[in-house]
Parts: C-alpha cells; structure tokens; sequence
C-alpha cells in the first residue's frame, strides 16, 4: 500500500457497510513534523480525485454515494495533524465529504 508518502496515489477506495465510498489514507508510525505537509498533499489529492470525477469514472458503482476519506494511523494524529484533518473536514463537508480518523495498531 503506497501510504502517506506517495502523496498523489489512493491507497484504499471501498464501500462501506451503509453503502457509503470509503477513501482511506495509510500513515504508518508515529506522526513527525514532515508528515504534515505529506497529510495535505495527499488530502488534496483525495479530494481532488472525488470532486473532479476519478472516484465516478474508476468506481461507477459507487456514484452519487456519501464520502468518507479516513485516515488510519498506528498511533493518534500530533495535535498540527488534528487541525488539519479538522480544516479538511470544515473545507470538505459542503461538498459531501467527511473526513475521519482511526487509530490501528497494526500499522
């Protein structure tokens, strides 16, 4: 899986069991001061592949369904990372587009 790193790939695209699409963003460690810049290169790439149509056209079945673009960390966002995520979800939201955190260990 690319990770936060490779900042113009999608790491994970599925549906969720409410039938909402789920984005997900891998960040594996623990969170450092470079990661973010990465955390929004690799949030603007998201959001850019949902609203400029990627999301429709290489997943047709998912069209016309809530977002969610979820970021899995192996430990919790630095307090920068919080606010962040916090802007993108302010930013996102209008547009239908929740953005979420979960911590997983097996990262």
């Amino acid at each position: 899986m690319a990770g936060l790193h490779d900042t113009e790939v999608i790491d994970l695209v599925a549906e969720e069991p409410d039938g909402s699409a789920l984005l997900v963003i891998v960040k594996e460690g623990a969170w450092a001061l470079d990661d973010i810049a990465l955390l929004k290169a690799k949030l603007n790439t998201y959001a850019q592949f949902v609203l400029d149509g990627g999301l429709a056209s290489h997943y047709p079945e998912l069209l016309n369904r809530p977002v969610r673009i979820r970021i899995e960390s192996a430990a919790p966002p630095s307090t920068t990372a919080q606010d962040i995520l916090a802007v993108a979800q302010t930013k996102l939201k209008p547009y239908g587009i929740d953005v979420t955190h979960k911590v997983n260990p097996r990262l």
